[in-house]
């Protein structure tokens, strides 16, 4: 009897040994796991860039009309400058520079720079220039004088700077203008802030230069040197130079013509 209850005893003992197991393994094993598919984002490609159209240089104009005349009243005069701006981009104008004189304000200087020397010519003697010259109370006859544009490296500056137009007449231009551009260093010391060069239409050897600088006195104790009597002499003038002081009053670009809207001009000096 002893026997049998060991002998049920031990095989009990087997089979709970057997079914921790069974557990164990049931716990141990990991259930399989199923591949997750991992979404990427899609690669964002840089959008193209598009490459700036290369600017052309604006083309050179082919002359420069500068008007010099007295007025009655300068903000009349402006007024009816501004709107006679349409006749002009037809003309070929491409923008303008007005300036006043340093001693008497109602002296008025334009330059105006055009792509045909033709059809300005024509705008001069239009009745359209009479009539609006009589509303901007222009007094007496107007000088016009046709110049070709050689240098321009006037100041970039907003403020209104002093100038002076020096006309003269050289035997050589090239030979004088070698020498101008050798003096270019004594300028700048000198405070000479920007110029532009241009020859006369009829004379070639008539010269026209505009300096610039801050006061009107600068450019007048610039014109004493004596450096600059001996570059002159150097690049053969002839003659006596003759100066007329200005003060730089407006200036602006004209868009070009049909993109033009009324009263519309990029400005250089402040207002419109």
């Amino acid at each position: 009897m002893t026997r049998k209850i060991l002998v049920l005893m031990v095989v009990a003992m087997f089979a709970v040994v057997g079914c921790k197991k069974k557990d164990d393994d049931k716990k141990g094993k990991k259930k399989p796991t199923k591949n997750k598919v991992v979404k990427k984002d899609p690669v964002k490609k840089d959008p193209v860039k598009k490459k700036d159209p290369v600017s052309k240089p604006a083309p050179k104009p082919e002359v420069v009309l500068v008007v010099i005349h007295k007025v009655k009243d300068f903000g009349k005069w402006m007024k009816a400058f501004h709107a006679h701006q349409p006749k002009r981009v037809e003309a070929g104008v491409v923008g303008h520079f007005v300036t006043r004189g340093a001693k008497n304000e109602n002296t008025v200087a334009v330059f105006l720079p055009g792509m045909s020397k033709e059809k300005l010519e024509a705008m001069t003697k239009s009745p359209e220039l009479k009539d609006a010259m009589k509303k901007a109370t222009v007094e007496g006859k107007p000088q016009f004088q046709w110049l070709t544009p050689v240098d321009n490296k006037m100041s970039k500056t907003k403020k209104k700077l002093a100038g002076m137009l020096v006309t003269h007449k050289v035997a050589d231009f090239d030979k004088w203008k070698k020498a101008y551009d050798a003096f270019d260093a004594t300028r700048k010391k000198h405070k000479i802030l920007g110029h532009a060069v241009a020859r006369g239409v009829k004379d070639p050897n008539t010269v026209y230069v505009y300096h610039q600088a801050e006061e009107v006195e600068t450019l007048k104790a610039f014109t004493k040197l004596k450096e600059l009597g001996a570059a002159m002499k150097a690049a053969g003038v002839t003659g006596k130079p003759s100066f007329m002081y200005l003060k730089g009053e407006h200036s602006a670009n004209y868009p070009p013509k049909g993109d033009m809207k009324k009263g519309d001009h990029k400005d250089h000096k402040g207002h419109k």
